[in-house]
């Protein structure tokens, strides 16, 4: 390892403590493992999720009633038997 590789990971280390679980670290390590196009594409997946979650947050944020009324029609669409068990949904 060379001494700009050892600076960094010795940054990263100190970075990582201070914010990330060890269950997170230990994940981002092993995705450290993986092929550059792998990385990549691990990169974008995390960052497209982590999007979803702000969008989310965002939406039912403004409308506070919007979750509410979506376990609503969930229900609704429970008693009405208008759904499939989880399993079935494969067949």
């Amino acid at each position: 390892m060379s001494g700009s590789q050892i600076a960094v990971t010795l940054l990263f280390s100190s970075f990582v403590q201070r914010l990330m679980t060890k269950r997170l670290e230990t994940a981002f390590l092993e995705a450290g493992k993986l092929s550059i196009s792998e990385q990549d594409a691990f990169a974008d997946f995390l960052l497209a999720e982590l999007g979803d979650e702000t969008y989310w947050k965002a939406q039912f944020g403004r409308s506070p009633d919007l979750l509410g009324k979506l376990v609503g029609e969930a229900r609704a669409e429970l008693d009405a038997g208008a759904t499939r068990p989880f399993e079935e949904l494969g067949s």
